[in-house]
C-alpha cells in the first residue's frame, strides 16, 4: 500500500471518529434556586433567519445565529432546516426585518443532517463560516449548564417579517452534555424556531433549539457546540 493511501485511510479513520464517536453522557442535577426573570438582551445579537443562497435564487428557512472562533466567524444553525429542504447550497445569510445582518457565509466542515433525531440532537448542529467581522455579534457563552426545573429562552424572531427579536420561555425537563430538553408553555407558537438560539436568565448561551413537537423541544448543547466548532 502507497504512502498516499495510507495517508488517506488515516484522514478518513479521524474524520469518521469526529464525526460518530459520542464520549459519555453526563446528566446534570435539579434546580433548586430562586425564580428567574426573562434576559434582558443587548439588541447587538446577530440572530434572525437563514436566506439560502442556490446560484441566482434565495430562499428562507429556520434561524441561525453568530458565534466566533479564532480569526473566523461562524453562523450556528440546524442541519435539517437546511439539508431537508435543499442540496448544494452556495452560501447562507442572517436576515431580521428584511435587513441582512451577516452576509455571504460559506458552509464549513461538519455534520449535515436532513432530519431531527431527538436520540442523536448533536448531528443536527451545522456551521457556516465567514471571515467577515461582526462586532457585538457574539452571545455570551453559558458558564454552567441548565438544570432540570429551570427557565431557559428561545432567542428567536419567531417569524420572517418580525421587526424585533422574541423570547420563548421554557422549562427544562433532561439537561446533560449531549441533549438539552424542555417543554413551552402551554398556547406558544414555536413553528420555525429551528437554529435559534438557547440563552439562560443571564442572557448566556446554553444551546442551539433543534427541534420540537407538541409542547416539547430538543437543543444541542454548549458543550457539543464547542465541539463541533473545535473539529472545524
Amino acid at each position: 500500500m502507497s504512502y498516499t493511501k495510507i495517508a488517506v485511510l488515516l484522514v478518513a479513520c479521524l474524520l469518521a471518529y469526529l464525526f460518530f464517536y459520542r464520549g459519555p453522557e453526563v446528566e446534570y442535577g435539579q434546580y433548586t434556586g430562586a425564580g428567574e426573570s426573562a434576559p434582558e438582551l443587548s439588541g447587538r445579537e446577530i440572530i434572525g433567519h437563514m436566506r439560502v443562497h442556490l446560484g441566482s435564487r434565495n430562499y428562507g428557512a429556520g434561524h441561525g445565529f453568530v458565534l466566533s472562533a479564532g480569526n473566523r466567524q461562524y453562523v450556528v444553525s440546524a442541519s435539517h432546516i437546511i439539508v431537508g429542504s435543499f442540496n448544494d447550497v452556495d452560501k447562507v445569510d442572517v436576515v431580521s426585518a428584511n435587513t441582512v445582518l451577516l452576509a455571504g457565509a460559506e458552509p464549513a466542515t461538519g455534520p449535515s443532517y436532513s432530519t431531527c433525531n431527538m436520540d442523536d440532537a448533536r448531528r443536527d448542529v451545522t456551521f457556516y463560516a465567514t471571515d467577515t467581522v461582526h462586532r457585538g455579534g457574539d452571545i455570551p457563552l453559558g458558564n454552567a449548564p441548565p438544570l432540570v426545573g429551570q427557565k431557559v429562552w428561545l432567542l428567536c424572531t419567531q417569524d420572517r417579517e418580525a421587526a424585533t427579536k422574541k423570547l420563548i420561555p421554557a422549562e427544562v425537563t433532561f439537561s446533560s452534555n449531549r441533549a438539552l430538553k424542555y417543554t413551552f408553555e402551554t398556547g406558544l407558537k414555536f413553528d420555525g424556531t429551528s437554529g435559534c438560539p438557547i440563552v439562560n436568565s443571564a442572557r448566556q448561551l446554553v444551546g442551539v433549539n433543534v427541534c420540537g413537537h407538541s409542547q416539547a423541544g430538543v437543543a444541542v448543547p454548549l458543550p457539543t457546540i464547542i465541539e463541533g466548532l473545535d473539529a472545524i
